[in-house]
């Protein structure tokens, strides 16, 4: 029989490809090859925490923000923080800058964030990101403003607010362009018309050193609060108090119908300076027919004190109060301001 040389050789491949293989094995000394589990690395740095904002009901939820590093919720079973905006793309990295946060306190699950980074010319517009789980998901409302989290003023106070009895209104204070409100949980925003105007003129001669010459002003509105015992449940607050960083100008604003359609500011304007070791606190009534006791009680005392000092009169005129600080109080005391309904 003749043999056919190609025939036996094929013959012979098949078999050794078919012949079971023994697993390969890693080099001796190093391990094998295992899946890997991802998770974020603790840079320690970047900027500073500017506020931290507890949810006044659900107790462990809390969350921080900076001035150029994002958001964060606290995990109270790991012990962490747990960043909020690390889905942001580079295009966005504007809103990683976190001007104020804001919780809902009828819903823990609820929070809003006003981002953005800078109020020069060449940022962009900032923009709301409201969440309804804790900010797990995020849905993203763009404002025609801008906002300044890595400037001057980022730490005095949450320039976002949410009524606390009708979780759909909120009041968003920013720096440059006045008081804005959205009546439907941040989807949309308008601005307050009656919020009176407290832009700053320019700078005369501003220092070439864009940080200092931001160090010369203010900040714009650098918090809002609803006054929670003017409304209850399913009745939205009609006390809102805007305060305002101004030097030498009414700064601080109230407001009887927040749950109104509009914004009636100012109710009342007050005005407290301090030239130890006085304080001279100026109240001036704005309403047509002025109450006979319309702000009733003012009330200034040393944190405290048992035995304040105290005067109270009627609104028909702007009243100045001088209240001495007590001698026995020494620089960098707490004071507190109590304003009572008679």
């Amino acid at each position: 029989m003749k043999r056919n040389p190609g025939v036996i050789l094929a013959l012979l491949l098949s078999a050794f490809a078919l012949r079971p293989r023994a697993a390969a094995q890693p080099p001796q000394g190093r391990p094998g090859s295992v899946p890997y589990t991802w998770k974020s690395v603790q840079i320690v740095g970047g900027g500073f925490v500017d506020g931290i904002i507890f949810h006044p009901t659900e107790k462990g939820l809390r969350y921080a923000r900076t001035d150029i590093g994002g958001a964060y919720r606290w995990n109270d079973g790991t012990k962490r923080w747990e960043p909020l905006l690390d889905w942001v793309s580079y295009p966005d990295l504007n809103l990683m800058g976190v001007e104020s946060i804001a919780v809902d306190p009828s819903d823990p699950n609820r929070v809003y964030l006003a981002c953005g980074t800078y109020t020069n010319p060449a940022t962009p517009n900032g923009a709301i990101l409201r969440s309804h789980d804790r900010g797990k998901t995020f849905q993203r409302t763009d404002v025609p403003c801008k906002f300044g989290g890595n400037e001057n003023g980022r730490g005095n106070g949450e320039r976002l607010a949410v009524d606390p009895h009708e979780g759909n209104i909120l009041f968003l204070g920013t720096r440059h362009d006045g008081l804005w409100k959205s009546i439907d949980a941040g989807a949309t925003w308008s601005r307050v018309a009656s919020f009176p105007d407290v832009t700053e003129p320019p700078d005369a001669s501003p220092d070439p050193n864009p940080w200092v010459a931001a160090a010369r002003r203010g900040a714009g509105i650098v918090f809002v609060i609803f006054d929670p015992r003017s409304g209850s449940k399913g009745k939205a607050s009609s006390i809102v108090y805007v305060g305002v960083s101004l030097l030498g100008r009414d700064n601080l604003f109230r407001s009887t119908d927040g749950a109104g359609a509009g914004v009636q500011f100012p109710a009342s304007r007050l005005s407290i300076v301090h030239t130890a070791p006085r304080w001279v606190l100026t109240a001036h009534s704005t309403w047509p027919t002025a109450p006979s006791r319309g702000l009733g009680e003012w009330r200034m005392a040393a944190s405290g004190s048992s035995a304040p000092d105290q005067a109270s009169g009627p609104m028909s005129r702007p009243i100045d109060l001088s209240l001495e600080t007590p001698a026995s109080v020494t620089s960098g005391s707490r004071w507190m301001l109590t304003i009572r309904r008679s």
